[in-house]
Order: structure tokens, then sequence, then C-alpha cells
């Protein structure tokens, strides 16, 4: 790839670098400066424009309109402040990529301050893995606020290809520039730095661990970005404003605040190995940090690596505002450390074989998750017939024993057989989508009304001998003490039932024992049930 853009939108300045590669190097073409507030452009009066009507349309342009101007087209990208965004270290229970992206969302939803996690879009960096776990740098930014800073840059032309943050971009301008966390503080002579004790804590409260880290930290429009690194990999990643107070404070600050980043990677006691510091540090800060961590200090120059053929006052610029800016341009150039990518990590900005593949596992879930529903409906509808068949059978066994004479306790067992089958063709047919023809009676309220009656009974004796139901009918064998008591027993069904009426009813007397016994046949009523 040939000239590329990097754009840096920040609170206080917006920056465009032009760069190229050449071959394993980098070059600045260009850079351009324009503050947010101010409708004043850079002071370079547009040489074709020559119109009243041009120059009205120039005054009523955007400063980044104005700033863009400057440049050819050219592919573009873009880098936002993690400030006005969503920046947390977590770990989390997978170690493949896509296994990590897809559960981020819940991840960063009970981390996430405010709002909706509809409204942002998230990317993350893998910092390391551990005993089958991931630790992930995740970043997030308003939705709506990346959807405006991408239509404002179309506007004047320029489609951002990525859309980066901060942290991430200026990272990769500072490991092209030269920094290094595997190699040790080297002088320039050759020889390795020493450092000096003057001010090292010895209370004897405090240990020094083994464990030497190499802390990296930039400084720009008073945004202080600090990465850790230990064995050559990121640790952690802290950002936080140095703008106010003297030199002193200031140094005090970054060192409380790089102390919290160590105590933060549970490398509270250990040492610090070397500090590479880049961006607008003035000096008189760099000797308060170096008195005060007593370690060695190196420094990274952006001008020195990317401002070969700039003059002295791009090179100032280059140094001051453009560690963002040119970080952007890198990942065009194939330069891009963290890869993180706010415009590729939510579905509104997947490439189209991507939506595919998260339509397709969505509509799998889908069709899973109504088969899966589909079952336990049909295992509740089971258990349910179940549950009511278990009650048929304890009811009949409660009616029967009440109805049934004391030495018939076999007989009850045989009688609730009889009447849960009956209940089992019913749910049976039921099932089939089966109707009968005629009226239909349930064997409990069948039970019910034969117990009422026997209850209604003045004297004599009424025992139940067989029962039986069908279609319309119920069939009844009774013992009575005399002739009397069944013929009584006949008369309250006919006169009290609002189901039942009887259908014939005959007698026999046993010759032997002179039992005798009744033998009922009741139809169920044509208005019963309507």
């Amino acid at each position: 790839m040939g000239m590329v853009l990097g754009v840096s939108l920040g609170e206080k300045k917006i920056v465009a670098v032009e760069m190229v590669a050449k071959g394993s190097s980098f070059r600045v073409k260009r850079i351009a400066v324009e503050d947010p507030f101010v409708s004043n452009t850079t002071g370079k009066e547009p040489s074709a424009e020559t119109t009243q009507e041009a120059q009205t349309k120039t005054e009523q342009e955007s400063p980044l309109g104005k700033l863009l101007r400057l440049f050819n087209h050219c592919p573009t990208a873009l880098a936002l402040p993690v400030k006005g965004g969503f920046l947390r270290e977590v770990s989390v229970p997978f170690t493949k990529e896509e296994h990590i992206r897809r559960t981020i969302r819940v991840e960063a939803e009970r981390l996430l301050p405010a709002g909706k996690i509809e409204e942002y879009v998230f990317d993350f960096y893998r910092l390391g893995e551990e005993d089958g776990r991931s630790r992930i740098l995740l970043v997030g930014m308003c939705a709506q606020d990346v959807k405006q800073h991408i239509s404002k840059m179309k506007e004047s032309g320029f489609d951002p290809i990525k859309v980066d943050v901060d942290i991430s971009s200026a990272y990769s301008a500072l490991r092209a520039a030269g920094f290094d966390p595997t190699d040790d503080a080297v002088s320039k002579n050759g020889k390795k730095a020493e450092t000096k004790d003057e001010g090292y804590d010895k209370s004897p409260n405090v240990s020094r661990r083994e464990e030497k880290v190499v802390v990296l930290a930039a400084s720009f429009l008073g945004q202080v970005i600090v990465w850790l690194h230990k064995d050559g990999s990121i640790l952690r990643v802290r950002s936080f404003l140095l703008t106010a107070g003297t030199a002193e404070q200031r140094a005090k600050k970054f060192e409380r605040e790089l102390r919290r980043t160590l105590v933060a990677a549970s490398l509270g006691g250990a040492a610090v190995k070397r500090i590479c510091l880049a961006g607008d540090f003035e000096e008189e800060l760099r000797s308060e940090i170096r008195s005060r961590l007593c370690t060695e200090i190196e420094t990274i120059s952006l001008s020195k690596a990317f401002g070969e053929g700039l003059s002295e006052d791009q090179q100032r610029t280059l140094e001051q505002y453009g560690l963002v800016a040119c970080g952007a341009a890198l990942k065009l150039l194939g330069y891009d450390l963290l890869k993180l990518d706010l415009r590729q990590g939510e579905l509104a900005y997947m490439k189209p074989f991507d939506t595919v593949k998260t339509s397709l596992s969505c509509t799998l879930t889908l069709v899973f998750f109504l088969l899966f529903i589909t079952a336990y409906a049909y295992r509740f509808k089971s258990a349910r017939d179940s549950v009511q068949l278990s009650t048929i059978r304890k009811k009949s066994a409660e009616y029967l024993d009440i109805l049934l004479p004391e030495p018939g306790k076999k007989r009850i067992s045989n009688q609730v057989d009889g009447i849960y089958q009956e209940f089992v063709e019913r749910l049976k047919k039921r099932r089939s989508g089966e109707r009968g023809k005629t009226a239909t009676v349930s064997a409990l309220d069948a039970l019910l009304e034969l117990g009422k009656a026997r209850d209604s009974l003045k004297g004599g004796v009424f025992l139940l001998e067989n029962f039986a139901i069908q279609p319309g009918k119920v069939t009844v064998e009774a013992a009575v003490d005399k002739v009397e008591t069944g013929d009584a027993f006949y008369n309250l069904i006919n006169n009290q039932s609002k189901m039942l009426v009887t259908d014939t009813a005959s007698w026999n007397r046993d010759p032997k024992t002179g039992k005798i016994v009744f033998k009922y046949i009741f139809r169920v009523r044509t208005n019963y049930g309507k």
C-alpha cells in the first residue's frame, strides 16, 4: 500500500498524518493539527477558491473538514480517545478467539458503568492465557459516537477503513519507533546503564521481588498511557490525566498511578527494570521521575523514527501531537500489534460473510430452542396425565372403601384397577382425537352419586358387590338385607340423582345362603353435562 492517512479525533486536537512505507521503515510525509473548538484553519489559503461563494463555504466548514481538505484522498484509518469509552481487563473461561468474541458482551454488561449494552460496540485484545482461561483487554465505545465520527469523515470525502482507539494506535507507533520490551536497557556507548540507589525505599517492611517489569509511558495533550510489560508481553494498560501542578507534583502522581498498576497486576513489590518515555514529557518531569523511581529512563523519539525529511517545526509537531495519528496510519501499512477495530467488532460493521455466519448461528439456536420447548411441552403433558391417573386411582380407592363392605378389601383393588383402565382408554381416545357419540360419565362421579344415595337410605344394609362403567351407562350389583332396601335405593337414584336414571333393576335370592343381590343398570341422563 502506498500513501495512507491516519486521523486522531481528540478532545483537544484533531491530528492528521500522511505516512508511507519505505522498505521495512515508515516515513511521515505531512502532518496537520486543528483545534476542534476554533473555526480558524491552519493558515493555508486554498489556491483554487477565489470566489465569494467559496469563501463563505470555507467559513462554514467544520474543523475536521478544513483539516482533511489539505490532504489527497487515500486509504484512511481513524483513532478515537478511549477516555469517552470503556476500558477493562477481564478474565474469561475461553481460549479460542471465536468463543471469546461471542461472550465479550456478557462480560461487559456486568462491568458497564452506565447505559445499555446495546448502545456500545466492543473489541478485545488477548493479553495472555493461564489455566484454560484468557486475560483480555476489553475496549468499548458508544456505537452512536462511532457512527457519527464515521459520518463526519465521509462528509469530507474520507471513509475510514478501520476505527481504532488511542491506546492501541499509540502502542503500535511506539513499537514501530524502536521500543522493544524484551531488550535490556543499554546506554548509547553500548554498556548497560547503571541504576542509582538514591531514594530507594530500604524499609524492612518492603520486599523487592525478583520479577522485573518494563514500563512504557506515553504523554500527549495531558493524557498519559502506561503499558506494563513482563517477559516481553503486556500485563496491564492504564490511562490517566497528568496536567495540573509542578513537575514534582506530576512526578508524584505518575509514581502513584504506576504503583497502582503494579498492584493491579499482582506485582506490588516487583522491581521496575526500566522506563521508556515518549511524547511531550518535558525534561524537568523526566528528571523528577528518574529521581523518584531510581531506574533508567529511556526516551523514544517519533521524529527520529518517522520524521526524516520534515522541517524542524513539523518534527516538533510530530513529537508533540502525532503519536496516535501515526499509529492509526500504521494499521493500514500492516503494522498493527493489538489489532483492535471497532468498525469490525459490531454486527452492523461486520463483513458480509461474518454477518451470514452470525445469522445462521442465531437461526440454528432459535430452531434448537423451539425443539426444546416442544419436547418439554410433550413431556409436561405426559407427566400431567400420569398425575391425573394417579389421583384417579387414589380417589377410586377412597370411594370404594366407603361403599364396599369391610371383608371385601381384596375386591376394592380389583374395582380400582377397572376404573383406572377405563380412564386410560379415555385418555388414549382423547389423544387420537376420537369423540364419543353417546354421553359419557366419569367413574368417580358415578361412585359419588351411588354413595349419596346409599347415605340417604334410612336403615337397611346396602353393600356394593360389583361396579362397571360403559359409554352411556353404569352397571351396579349390590347385596341387601331385604327387597325393600333395594327398591328404596332404586327410587332414590331416580328422584335425587341429576346424572343417573334407572334403566333396569332386578334381584335374585341365593337358596342356600338366602343372600339377596340387586342388579341395576343406570343410564346417563340426556341433559347431563349440557
